[in-house]
């Protein structure tokens, strides 16, 4: 089953934001980083496959980045998770260092 995410990027607007872990998180579904990515989720727009910010623990690295549900995450560290599957996706981050770089798509809601 696949979900459609019916988001409309207003602008091709991205940031580039750097995230540390913390070790004190004590949430799996975080994995430090403050926030739950939901990878390989339809485009309905274009027909690829995105990974969004699902949601933000409150006062974690994420939500003090100023990052939303909803956002699309091109990149995770430099790697793209464009077209890539849910499970691609958890691979990634779950392989990734203590610092990471994201390119952030913000969402907009019309």
């Amino acid at each position: 089953m696949l979900l459609v995410i019916l988001g409309i990027s207003k602008s091709s607007h991205v940031e580039r934001i750097i995230l540390h872990r913390n070790d004190n998180e004590n949430n799996s579904r975080t994995r430090g980083f403050g926030l739950c990515v939901m990878g390989g989720k339809l485009s309905e727009t274009d027909g690829k496959l995105y990974a969004y910010v699902a949601w933000i623990l409150p006062s974690g690295c994420a939500d003090k980045m100023n990052l939303k549900p909803g956002d699309r995450i091109l990149e995770w560290d430099h790697h793209s998770l464009v077209n890539c599957t849910y499970e691609q996706v958890c691979n990634i981050i779950d392989n990734s260092g203590n610092t990471v770089e994201l390119l952030i798509e913000p969402y907009y809601k019309e």
